[in-house]
């Protein structure tokens, strides 16, 4: 069984692009990884990674179906990544899923949980919504990732008293996605958090990329530091899962997988 590491924070805060820089450092690695998206207004995720999700290849199918052979159809492989995808369709909308209870999300988050080494939840910034809050009760870590302006601050702030009623404190940590003009993080950590976090720097191109469509991946050094930087700290806390797979074994469970 593998281990699930949910993030979530308010809308604009780089969940889904720390998400995805997670799931890369983790397969660079050696594991299987997958990424679902909670994303249940529109499909997502696969756009910042220039793919698409077909109707057939649906997240709704899942939460709607959450058979075992079902649910593997669910699973979308972007092959130049090494990663595996689970997501609403390009073409689903926010009546898709206005009917999904907890125990189909359930069954949906376990069978992911067995088919990955590391299942990564890209969450959203309702964490009392079914699909988050079902897949804080599978994970093994939960991160919350803030911004350190008045709005980012005031989130975090007014979720605090849900989120400790719904999250074990042992599990939960921060990190800080930076940006241009925001207060320091020695303001945030000393007057508003209080707790250790990682923070990431700020890239321009975030936006840019994902206006124009194009794969929305970080090439700067210091973002990527700080992601192999966090990944060795969530490893040390959590125990990091052994690499069981060689190249060619790990070439195999992708292929079974995706069904290629």
């Amino acid at each position: 069984m593998g281990r699930v590491i949910s993030l979530w924070g308010m809308n604009g805060n780089g969940k889904t692009i720390l998400s995805i820089h997670t799931a890369m450092e983790y397969s660079r690695r050696g594991h299987l990884v997958g990424i679902l998206s909670c994303n249940t207004a529109f499909g997502y995720l696969q756009r910042l990674l220039g793919t698409s999700i077909s109707k057939e290849k649906s997240l709704s199918n899942g939460l709607l179906k959450p058979q075992d052979h079902i649910i593997k159809e669910c699973i979308n492989h972007v092959e130049k990544l090494d990663i595996f995808i689970i997501s609403l369709a390009d073409e689903d909308d926010v009546m898709t899923l206005t009917n999904v209870n907890e125990e189909d999300v359930e069954n949906v988050i376990i069978t992911l949980k067995n088919k990955f080494d590391y299942l990564i939840v890209d969450g959203t910034d309702r964490p009392n919504d079914v699909l988050v809050y079902t897949a804080f009760k599978q994970s093994d870590h939960i991160i919350e990732v803030v911004k350190p302006t008045l709005q980012g601050m005031t989130y975090h702030n007014a979720h605090s008293i849900l989120i400790n009623k719904i999250i074990d404190p042992q599990k939960s940590d921060f990190v800080l996605n930076a940006d241009q003009g925001y207060i320091r993080k020695s303001d945030i950590l000393d007057n508003c958090i209080g707790l250790p976090c990682y923070e990431f720097p700020y890239d321009p191109s975030f936006e840019e990329k994902e206006n124009i469509g194009e794969i929305h991946l970080v090439k700067k050094k210091k973002y990527l530091n700080a992601i192999k930087q966090f990944v060795d700290y969530m490893d040390e806390k959590q125990g990091p899962i052994k690499v069981s797979n060689t190249e060619e074994t790990k070439v195999k469970e992708v292929e079974k997988i995706a069904g290629e």
